[in-house]
């Protein structure tokens, strides 16, 4: 969000607030790697494991199931990295 935040400022020709002296890390993802990721597991529902007892929980199933997906690029960027670079662009 950070991306549209410094856009519109900078459109309006308003300061850009950076906290903590920039020093923090962030993803920064394109849109086409979350549509990729999310076309790649919409027909895969998490299935239920038939099996499954409270008094013996499996941690890894449930008779409700849900999957957790991160699909991040995983590669962390420090913030003034980040401004410097789209700066340039």
């Amino acid at each position: 969000m950070s991306l549209f935040m410094f856009t519109r400022n900078i459109l309006e020709g308003k300061q850009i607030d950076v906290f903590n002296y920039g020093n923090h890390r962030r993803d920064f993802t394109y849109i086409d790697d979350i549509v990729e990721g999310v076309i790649r597991v919409v027909d895969k529902p998490a299935q239920a494991n038939t099996s499954w007892s409270s008094e013996k929980p499996d941690p890894g199933t449930s008779l409700a199931p849900y999957r957790v997906y991160n699909i991040g690029n995983n590669n962390p960027v420090n913030l003034l990295t980040f401004m410097k670079h789209w700066k340039s662009v």
